[in-house]
């Protein structure tokens, strides 16, 4: 068995570019008052920032256009699974 380092197997069309990416972390805490319960705390936030917005007329805190943005980019990282898989090409190990 030989464990291939590069995908020099694929076809030039599906070679993965490569580049060095900053990572960002940053954490919060769910406040005392929730308990600790993460998604007790989520589900109070969102559906407050929905009432805000359905009664008050406040604006969302994600626009149509982010949403669509990351809807692009996730689509966009699915897209060389579903190539490779449609040629039938499959991984070497």
């Amino acid at each position: 068995m030989k464990l291939w380092r590069s995908p020099t197997w694929l076809p030039e069309r599906l070679k993965i570019c490569r580049e060095q990416l900053a990572w960002h972390e940053e954490s919060w805490d769910v406040p005392e008052e929730q308990g600790k319960n993460l998604m007790l705390a989520m589900t109070e936030k969102y559906y407050t920032m929905l009432y805000q917005t359905m009664v008050h007329h406040a604006p969302l805190e994600a626009t149509l256009e982010q949403v669509r943005q990351r809807i692009a980019v996730i689509e966009e990282c699915h897209r060389p699974v579903v190539a490779i898989k449609r040629t039938g090409i499959k991984t070497r190990i």
